[in-house]
């Protein structure tokens, strides 16, 4: 990432400051600028979507009280385009499957940070992608941002 792209937005959704910090080094390490907030309850998580506009949500599965399906779950409601990946320590194999099909992009666990960079990558070409495919946003030529109109003859 260039010193002139802006800020990666990242909604962070986990109980554990220590492991934030640990991602955040890790898009840090990767060139990324972050912007972020990092949230732990339901009614912070809903506050956060309505009040500022995210690049994704990297998610914790298990969190007291709160957690990845019910976070999920209210995403889904709001229908916003952000892509969420869950980012934790072990989950057993049939939940990650269960997040997968109701709209989770990706499993990356904590022990495997690496990944995450990458993932991100994809996921925000991805949603790139998706909005030039619905007109949402316009394709300038070569494919970087939105298209200038066409110049006139006189």
């Amino acid at each position: 990432m260039s010193a002139a792209s802006p800020p990666l937005r990242v909604l962070m959704v986990d109980d554990s400051p220590a492991d934030v910090d640990l991602i955040l080094r890790h898009l840090l390490r990767a060139g990324y600028r972050i912007e972020h907030q990092r949230v732990d309850r339901a009614d912070d998580f809903g506050a956060a979507l309505r009040e500022s506009r995210w690049d994704v949500i990297l998610c914790d599965y298990s969190i007291p009280g709160f957690g990845a399906h019910h976070a999920l779950a209210r995403l889904n409601a709001a229908t916003l385009p952000i892509p969420f990946i869950l980012v934790s320590g072990g989950i057993p194999s049939e939940h990650v499957v269960e997040l997968m099909r109701d709209g989770a992009r990706d499993y990356i666990p904590k022990s495997n940070l690496d990944r995450l960079p990458g993932a991100i990558r994809r996921e925000l070409a991805e949603k790139r992608r998706s909005l030039v495919g619905s007109g949402a946003l316009p394709l300038q030529a070569g494919g970087r941002g939105p298209r200038k109109p066409p110049r006139r003859r006189q």
